[in-house]
């Protein structure tokens, strides 16, 4: 049995042929169940079986195994219509194909792909024009083939397809020597999106003096060229980047990160100058730190206005991941921590927990939370994850609470001491605490699995409190839209637990459950083994792990071993209730 890549079905075993236009799962039957698109769809012969079963033509039945032929052709290339329904059927079935086939249509015309899973607006505006009729997962497989980024991956993919099919005179360029690639990467970005006769009349005049200009001077003149020969083409790069515009985080320096807030060129200019002329300012009133010190200080209060009350208040969310030793300036041992994904010292740590006045981790800031992980001290696996009233449960670190007499308003057994088990939050006027603990507790462990689709709370805070980030290999989106994606399928068995759970980012959890030819494999110790169409298998390892001693590996008993392969859904039944449907 053949599998199928993306863009190709396979219906009844006869083999693969391609679909373009289609990216639905694979379907059981002879057409796809939503494009109705058959094998000669697109172009291809008819199977080599089918070709074969077509009645011989000759002899005194001519016509009769004519009409058998072409009736023959009609089914294996599947252009024949489907049957009307009959007056009986077609009053229901009709209108739901007719309101099926509406939605199809409106769909395919708005731009977006008619089928489940598929990308939403903003990821298609994101996405470069020349890789608007590429499958969503080559980037990400070409990222892991290459091992480098996706960002990386996709520049390349733009620039090939451009130079290569769009620009063969910079290609050419390229290739014998004249200019290298970094100039024929300018070209390719400002021309790769023009007519080719406006991309020719450009080229005439700046391409024979490449080579000695930098690629910056080289941008420069090409930008002047075009806004010459055709102005339009610079207005519609313009809105395509104003529609891509975005606020990022890069790292600079030890410690340091760039904000980089895109922005049309005139707005861009006018913040910077606003900010300089502030900066110089304080300057003036006596403030001796460096002057680009003093700006970027400008700018953040600018941002965060801790002095404004005219808007409503935000409160900016940040996820602290740092070790106990890591809050004790006093250990010998200062393990670095994360904050939102970014490792940073223990220093570090200690000083924005003492600015949140939480660095005794006592009690959680207004509108956040404290969550306690327990780790394996030699491989740093993830054992368990409690909040401060579970671990003193865990721990057996209760106390018996008597309520003060006359605290119910009469006698009797109101006042006498009723002994119930309470988490030590704190002494209270209305009941006092015994100094004895009770005996120990049962421990902490992983939460248990449950038979629905969605995980519990308990489940949601162990997988994110390991995952951190998405898990696609070479990923680190942060986890503020992750989806709890389970590894094996619940419609094929898998358990709602968290050894079948991890975090994927909406593009990566697209690609694993709606683009055929992928394999995921979740390990019990949260590895995940990614394996690409072409057979490129790519571990992720979770963040915090790679201490001395090498993680257990291997499934925990009972879970499938074999990788799931994605667009093919097996017929194991679903055990969801009609109330706790999945989103996929």
């Amino acid at each position: 049995m053949t599998r199928a890549g993306p863009g190709t079905h396979r219906a009844g075993g006869r083999g693969d042929r391609r679909l373009p236009s289609c990216t639905r799962p694979l379907p059981t039957t002879g057409n796809c169940h939503t494009c109705r698109s058959g094998w000669g769809r697109a172009g291809d012969a008819a199977p080599a079986t089918a070709r074969a079963r077509l009645p011989a033509g000759g002899g005194p039945g001519r016509s009769a195994d004519r009409g058998q032929r072409a009736g023959a052709a009609r089914r294996h290339l599947g252009r024949r219509r489907p049957r009307r329904p009959g007056r009986r059927r077609a009053g229901g079935v009709g209108r739901r194909l007719a309101r099926r086939r509406r939605i199809d249509r409106a769909a395919r015309d708005a731009g977006l792909r008619a089928g489940r899973g598929g990308p939403g607006p903003d990821t298609i505006d994101r996405r470069p024009p020349v890789l608007a009729d590429v499958c969503e997962g080559f980037v990400p497989e070409l990222a892991l083939i290459r091992r480098c980024s996706e960002a990386e991956a996709a520049v390349l993919a733009v620039e090939s397809l451009v130079l290569v099919e769009r620009l063969p005179a910079v290609w050419s360029a390229l290739y014998a020597g004249r200019i290298d690639r970094r100039r024929a990467a300018v070209l390719a970005d400002l021309l790769g999106e023009v007519t080719p006769a406006t991309a020719a009349a450009v080229l005439a005049r700046v391409l024979p003096a490449a080579g000695e200009a930098t690629a910056a001077r080289l941008r420069e003149r090409t930008r002047r060229a075009l806004a010459g020969i055709d102005p339009d083409a610079l207005a519609a790069r313009r809105e395509r980047a104003a529609r891509r515009a975005d606020v990022t985080v890069r790292p600079v320096a030890e410690g340091l990160a760039a904000l980089v807030a895109e922005l049309p060129t005139t707005d861009a200019l006018a913040c910077r100058d606003a900010v300089r002329r502030l900066a110089d300012q304080q300057r003036a009133g006596g403030d001796d730190r460096p002057i680009g010190v003093i700006r970027a200080a400008v700018a953040r209060d600018l941002i965060l206005r801790p002095w404004g009350s005219s808007r409503p208040p935000v409160t900016a969310q940040l996820t602290v991941h740092a070790d106990l030793p890591a809050l004790d300036p006093a250990a010998p041992a200062q393990p670095a921590c994360e904050v939102d994904g970014v490792v940073v010292t223990a220093a570090e740590c200690r000083a924005l927990l003492t600015a949140l006045g939480m660095l005794g981790v006592a009690t959680a800031p207004r509108g956040g939370s404290i969550t306690l992980a327990v780790h394996d001290p030699t491989t740093g696996a993830l054992r368990a994850v409690a909040t401060r009233q579970e671990l003193a449960r865990a721990a057996g670190l209760t106390r018996r609470r008597r309520h003060r007499a006359g605290a119910t308003g009469s006698g009797g057994a109101g006042s006498r001491g009723v002994d119930t088990a309470t988490c030590p939050r704190g002494d209270s006027s209305a009941h006092r605490y015994d100094a004895e603990p009770t005996a120990d507790g049962p421990g902490l462990r992983r939460p248990p699995a449950t038979r629905r689709y969605r995980p519990t709370a308990a489940q949601r805070r162990f997988v994110r409190a390991r995952d951190r980030r998405c898990r696609w290999p070479g990923c680190a989106r942060p986890p503020a839209r992750h989806d709890l994606d389970h590894a094996t399928p619940h419609a094929a068995g898998g358990a709602t637990d968290c050894w079948n759970r991890c975090c994927l980012c909406r593009t990566h959890h697209r690609i694993k459950t709606h683009t055929p030819g992928w394999a995921f494999l979740l390990l019990a110790d949260g590895r995940v083994l990614v394996r690409t169409p072409s057979g490129v298998t790519r571990l992720s390892t979770p963040p915090g792990t790679d201490r001395d001693g090498a993680p257990p590996t291997g499934p925990p008993p009972g879970r499938p071993t074999g990788m799931s392969r994605t667009g093919h859904p097996t017929d194991a039944g679903d055990p969801t209730d009609a109330s706790d449907d999945p989103p996929f």
